[in-house]
């Protein structure tokens, strides 16, 4: 499954580390986003594909 992948540094945005700081990695997809730790290839596939 071809994706493209952008990683944010949340350090650099104090209002993206409020938000996410206790919860990476995520992976957001339009406006869905999920938690993805712990995550295997066949859950996250499973969710990209909804």
């Amino acid at each position: 499954m071809p994706l493209e992948i952008e990683r944010v540094d949340i350090t650099h945005d104090a209002a993206l580390f409020e938000r996410y700081a206790l919860h990476i990695p995520v992976v957001t997809m339009g406006e869905r986003e999920l938690d993805a730790a712990g995550l295997d290839d066949r859950a996250l596939r499973a969710w990209l594909t909804r």
